[in-house]
Formats: C-alpha cells, sequence, structure tokens
C-alpha cells in the first residue's frame, strides 16, 4: 500500500508539524481522503505564485505527483446531484462573491459527499450543516 512519505510542503509554516501529524495518523490509521480537481488545482495555483516564493515549483510538482496521487487512500470525487443546490443556497444566503465562491463550491462538495472538511482556514465554520475539522483546532 502506498503511504504518504514526510511532507515538503512549507515546512516553514506554524501549522505544518499539526498538519502533518493529522494526514500521517490519518493514512496509518486507513483513512480515506476525498479529493476534488478545485482543492488540486489551488494547491498547485497558490503553492507556486510568483512573487509569494512559497513553495519551490518543483517540490510543489513533486508532492503533487509522487505523494498524493499514488497514495492508496486517495479517492477522487466530482460534486454530487446536490451540488448545485448547495453551491446556490451558500451564495445566496451567506451573500458569497468573489475567492468566497469557492469556499462555498467546496462546502457544498463536501456536504453532497456527506465528506469532512479539513482546513485550516476557519472561515469555513460559516458553512451551515458542513462537518468541518481544522487540524490545528479551532473548528
Amino acid at each position: 500500500m502506498k503511504r504518504l512519505r514526510d511532507g515538503r510542503m512549507r515546512r516553514d509554516s506554524p501549522f505544518h508539524i499539526l498538519c502533518r501529524q493529522w494526514l500521517i495518523r490519518c493514512a496509518a490509521e486507513g483513512g480515506q481522503i476525498r479529493l476534488t480537481e478545485l482543492a488540486e488545482v489551488a494547491l498547485l495555483r497558490i503553492a507556486i505564485l510568483r512573487g509569494l516564493d512559497l513553495v519551490p515549483m518543483d517540490e510543489v510538482l513533486a508532492f503533487w505527483a509522487e505523494d498524493l496521487w499514488p497514495y492508496s487512500g486517495i479517492l477522487r470525487l466530482s460534486p454530487s446531484p446536490s451540488h448545485p443546490e448547495l453551491l446556490a443556497r451558500f451564495i445566496t444566503g451567506l451573500g458569497l462573491g468573489g475567492n468566497d465562491v469557492n469556499d462555498g463550491w467546496l462546502a457544498a462538495w463536501a456536504m453532497g459527499h456527506h465528506a469532512v472538511l479539513v482546513s485550516t482556514d476557519g472561515g469555513f465554520a460559516r458553512f451551515p450543516g458542513l462537518d468541518f475539522l481544522n487540524p490545528v483546532g479551532g473548528g
């Protein structure tokens, strides 16, 4: 079984150790990690933004291609049939606009699959009915 290796991403982040520990524990317990293309594209897009020098591009691409894709606990899911209704409800009910629509899209995707959305972004707590986990606490 392919297992996640020691992370290469943002070791200097104050969240790195806690997130890494959570991810390794999840993998060791045989946990399934559900992904959507939107989250994968965001990982690549944000991590390699020119001018921010967050993570070298070769490290991001290596994590994505060598660690994430082959991990046997990954399940890639498209939006569920309830996704459009959930997303529309979030956009209108919470007044989402701009970049917040991506968060609404992810929240609707997770809810449509009865999945826990894991993020250090505490803003996901605003979505009613979303099962949200912040691996560093606070959600």
